[in-house]
């Protein structure tokens, strides 16, 4: 949760991955939410992760607040 100061970012690209996890001695499916943006140097960089029970309108708004928050 660091401040995104090392921007601006030139290209940022939001993805989900669902993957299965064990949860409570049972699998069950979840999203990971991500963010990735390019600095000024040309490295990527990870800006945010956010772990959720499903790919949602919901949680990717919650997501993109949280990075908005974050600068």
């Amino acid at each position: 949760t660091r401040p995104l100061d090392s921007g601006p970012y030139f290209y940022v690209s939001c993805d989900a991955l669902t993957m299965k996890v064990r949860e409570g001695g049972r699998v069950v499916k979840t999203s990971v939410l991500l963010a990735t943006g390019v600095n000024n140097d040309g490295y990527r960089e990870l800006l945010g992760m956010h772990v959720a029970t499903a790919e949602s309108v919901a949680s990717w708004t919650g997501f993109f607040r949280d990075l908005k928050a974050r600068g």
